[in-house]
C-alpha cells in the first residue's frame, strides 16, 4: 500500500480521483478538513484526512469528528500531526474501540470516556514522525502529490 498526501481545497476533494492500491490522504488548505469531508459523502477509493492535533483540538473531539464522519463518508483513513501526534492517535483509537476509556497522556485524563454510538466501519489511525506515518501495526514513507 502506497500513501499519498494532497494538499487541496475543499472543493478538490470530491473531485480528485484515486488509483488502485492507493490511499489519497486529503490536507484541506481552506477550510475546516472536517467540514469538507463530510460535504463529500461517498467516494470511489480509499482516502483519509490529515488531522492537525492541538491544544484547540484535542484528541478527543478528533475521535469525536471521525466517529460522525464514519457515519456520513467511507473515511477509511485519518493522519494526526501536531505535537505529541503519537499520544493522539493513542487516544483517538482508544475513543473509536467503542469502550470506556481510562488513560493519563499529555492531552489530558480519561476516566470512563465514551464515544457512543462507536464508528460506522473500521477506520485506520495514522500519526506522523519525522520517518512518515506510523499506525498501532505499520510504518509508511509518505509522498507527496500536490
Amino acid at each position: 500500500m502506497e500513501l499519498v498526501i494532497r494538499d487541496v481545497s475543499r472543493r478538490a476533494i470530491a473531485a480528485s480521483t484515486g488509483a488502485p492500491d492507493v490511499v489519497t490522504i486529503f490536507r484541506v488548505t481552506d477550510a475546516d478538513p472536517v467540514i469538507a469531508a463530510a460535504a463529500v459523502g461517498e467516494r470511489n477509493d480509499s482516502w483519509g484526512l490529515w488531522l492537525e492535533v492541538s491544544t484547540k483540538y484535542p484528541p478527543q473531539i478528533a475521535a469525536r469528528d471521525l466517529k460522525t464522519l464514519s457515519h456520513l463518508t467511507n473515511l477509511t483513513h485519518v493522519v494526526l500531526s501536531g505535537e505529541h501526534a503519537d499520544e493522539a492517535r493513542d487516544v483517538v483509537v482508544a475513543m473509536l474501540a467503542g469502550g470506556p476509556v481510562r488513560a493519563t497522556t499529555v492531552w489530558g485524563v480519561l476516566h470512563d470516556a465514551t464515544n457512543y454510538p462507536g464508528v460506522a466501519h473500521p477506520l485506520t489511525v495514522w500519526s506522523t514522525d519525522a520517518d512518515g506515518v506510523l499506525s498501532a501495526d505499520e510504518t509508511l514513507r509518505a509522498t507527496g502529490a500536490n
